[in-house]
């Protein structure tokens, strides 16, 4: 099988933690002798592993406030539509959807005729912090109040636009919809993605050492065919 696998950037001028992931996912699809082609777009400065499977793509830290800067990754958008244009892939798997970098990749994936599949963390899905923490410090339970979000997405006197953030959560959602599985670790957040529009039945509780077996078993020839 052929699979596309994508990362996420994160925030900060540190490797996020789909990296890691995308390495241990790359390993387990390439040792049961899938095609794996990884492009990983990483905030400029991070530190990289000399050996590593990724292609990088470095991309810039957009600050808290510019919504529209930091869901949309323009050069990675048309590399993965020129990939899947040149040759379909069986599978297109987004970690960390929801990290900063592109909203709009599975949707991509699955109007271009691939399967996907997501892996995310529901805070950085809900929330443009990533922590569902607001501005005071503490734990935010307004997931879908693009108006209160505004204050906690700020710089100075300059904060997210509403519409912004209600479409940076309504462009991850349809994402997370079109998507044959979406891996969380916890029950919790299921319940939370359920909230905002993404099925139940695609929703599937997966501790990272159980993430890559999990994504194997939906490679498997019988699995795609049932799509």
């Amino acid at each position: 099988m052929r699979v596309v696998l994508l990362s996420s950037p994160g925030a900060e001028p540190a490797l996020h933690w789909s990296f890691a992931l995308g390495e241990r996912l790359h390993s387990a699809m390439v040792d049961a002798g899938h095609e794996v082609r990884w492009l990983a777009p990483v905030v400029a400065g991070a530190g990289v592993p000399a050996q590593t499977a990724a292609e990088v793509l470095r991309v810039g830290a957009a600050p808290l406030h510019r919504v529209g800067d930091a869901i949309l990754h323009d050069e990675l958008e048309r590399e993965l539509a020129n990939d899947l244009r040149a040759r379909a892939a069986d599978l297109v798997l987004h970690v960390g959807l929801g990290a900063r970098g592109s909203a709009n990749l599975l949707w991509l994936a699955d109007r271009m005729g691939s399967r996907a599949l997501a892996v995310v963390r529901a805070a950085e899905v809900l929330c443009h912090r990533g922590d569902l923490v607001d501005h005071r410090g503490e734990s935010c339970t307004a997931i879908d109040d693009a108006e209160r979000c505004r204050r906690c997405c700020s710089k100075g006197l300059r904060r997210a636009g509403h519409a912004d953030l209600a479409t940076r959560l309504d462009l991850l959602v349809c994402c997370l919809q079109v998507s044959a599985a979406v891996f969380v670790e916890t029950a919790t957040e299921v319940s939370q993605l359920e909230q905002v529009g993404v099925p139940r039945r695609l929703l599937h509780v997966a501790a990272p050492d159980e993430v890559a077996a999990a994504v194997l078993t939906r490679l498997a020839p019988a699995s795609l065919s049932d799509a």
